[in-house]
């Protein structure tokens, strides 16, 4: 089994949470990281600068069916993180859903979804320098309005979340010019996906699966624009290190790709 997945909910799958007590798979395993989603806020409003001030405001999410793009993504960061979970007034309308009402002038903020390449600075923190928007976030970047984006408290990520129960997501820095309205470095939430397998997976074909990858990254780019965002070292950071494959550290020596730090 060979599957991409998010960092994000490996926990629910290794551990069998709720909702996914019935998946359980205490043997999955981690071998690359992909692409990351990265998530900020939008706005028309250029007096709505700070995730702070959603409380008493209309905010779109995605449907409530879909929970891990909202009730349990939402609720650590403006529950925990920012103390407003209950005060903001949630739209599950999901991504299309948000850009109709958005443009109409039924919300006041909604997210914005762009797939990223994901990079590790020498500290460790996670940055991105190449960001690809999600449709509905393209169509209303590109709506004609003046369009404001709304960045993620760091902080409110890291307290907000406690991965012995929440989802696994990490503060992300937005370097300046990443896309055409980041104008200024700006913090967001990123959800990083992986290859996954099983820890059964032979150690000599997860080094393969790591060597092409690595080897033809830049290659990947000319099949499709997205590709570019492949992350110039293939390790999952992000990963606990019980959740990541025994084989990587070996393949990562063998091949001479540095671990970075995490």
């Amino acid at each position: 089994m060979l599957t991409i997945g998010s960092v994000s909910v490996t926990a629910y799958i290794v551990e069998g949470r709720k909702p996914l007590g019935k998946l359980k798979l205490p043997e999955f395993r981690a071998i690359s990281n992909v692409f990351t989603s990265v998530t900020l806020y939008g706005t028309f409003d250029k007096n709505l600068s700070s995730t702070k001030q959603f409380s008493g405001k209309r905010i779109g999410t995605a449907s409530k069916s879909r929970i891990f793009r909202s009730i349990l993504l939402d609720r650590p960061y403006f529950g925990r993180g920012l103390n407003i979970y209950g005060k903001v007034q949630w739209r599950f309308l999901g991504g299309m859903g948000n850009k109709d009402a958005m443009l109409n002038g039924q919300l006041d903020a909604v997210p914005i979804n762009f797939g990223a390449k994901l990079s590790t600075a020498s500290d460790g923190s996670l940055y991105t320098d190449l960001l690809f928007p999600q449709p509905a976030a393209q169509q209303i970047i590109d709506s004609g309005r003046k369009f404001y984006t709304i960045p993620m408290d760091p902080d409110a990520i890291t307290n907000g979340y406690d991965f012995s129960r929440d989802m696994r997501v990490y503060p992300i820095k937005i370097k300046k010019g990443a896309y055409k309205v980041i104008t200024e470095d700006s913090w967001a939430r990123s959800a990083i996906s992986t290859i996954s397998c099983l820890d059964s997976m032979p150690d000599d074909v997860v080094q393969e699966i790591i060597r092409v990858m690595h080897t033809y990254r830049d290659k990947f780019g000319n099949y499709h624009a997205a590709l570019k965002a492949l992350p110039d070292n293939p390790y999952p950071v992000g990963t606990p290190n019980k959740w990541i494959h025994k084989g990587v550290d070996k393949a990562m020596k063998n091949l001479g790709i540095p671990i970075p730090k995490n």
